[in-house]
């Protein structure tokens, strides 16, 4: 009774700190979309927003719709980093149980940047998921 009463308040106002704390996060998100969608338009041979997004949609669990732009990434004729998207593709890959393909993102990912120790972990497990 009483204690439940004293409660109410409480649970009231986490669920509203939560929710506020979601809406920022979505502003947060859909400014670095606009931030992103600005710099391909000034580069879009520039492989960074590419994989940035694609990193993001993976985050938000959404790998199907990440999986152009991390495409997009590898192909990208400005791109120093090309470990990165190969190396998310593979993680969209494996979460799809398509293990066979996602070692041959991370496969790639280490040609790239033979030192990259999540591709080479990621590398190594999709192997044992193979055999």
């Amino acid at each position: 009774g009483q204690l439940r009463q004293q409660l109410v308040p409480v649970v009231v106002q986490i669920g509203a700190d939560v929710l506020e704390a979601l809406a920022r996060l979505l502003q947060v998100g859909a400014l670095r979309q606009r931030r992103h969608d600005r710099a391909i338009d000034v580069d879009p041979e520039f492989g960074n927003p590419y994989n940035d997004i694609g990193a993001y949609l993976i985050e938000l669990e959404r790998p199907e719709d990440a999986i152009p732009w991390l495409e997009r990434a590898t192909t990208a004729s400005r791109y120093e980093s090309y470990q990165f998207p190969w190396f998310n593709l593979g993680r969209v890959y494996e979460g799809k149980e398509l293990f066979t393909r996602a070692l041959e993102c991370f496969a790639r990912a280490l040609e790239y940047d033979p030192e990259y120790a999540p591709a080479r972990k990621a590398l190594d497990a999709a192997r044992l998921k193979i055999n």
